[in-house]
């Protein structure tokens, strides 16, 4: 990935997190731009206990980030994929 998109992007959610009203949401990004932020050390590995089971995530700046196939490599949205 460039530097130049990625640090476009990086941007982007830094201003969606700075921006946001109400609970946090979750950050959900093309695979390539998860991997950019993973490569740049900028995802922090959490583990979460659900009803006794250990669930490995990722997070940025508190949010939670999931990689989704289904969008673009370079795009991203904050909360749930409504379609």
């Amino acid at each position: 990935m460039r530097s130049d998109v990625f640090n476009i992007a990086k941007t982007a959610i830094d201003a969606g997190i700075d921006g946001w009203i109400g609970r946090p949401a979750g950050i959900t990004m093309g695979f390539k731009l998860a991997a950019e932020f993973s490569r740049h050390g900028l995802l922090e590995e959490v583990e979460y206990c659900v009803s006794g089971e250990s669930w490995k995530h990722r997070r940025y700046r508190g949010r939670i980030v999931q990689a989704d196939p289904d969008i673009d490599e370079y795009d991203f949205f904050f909360g749930m994929r409504i379609s």
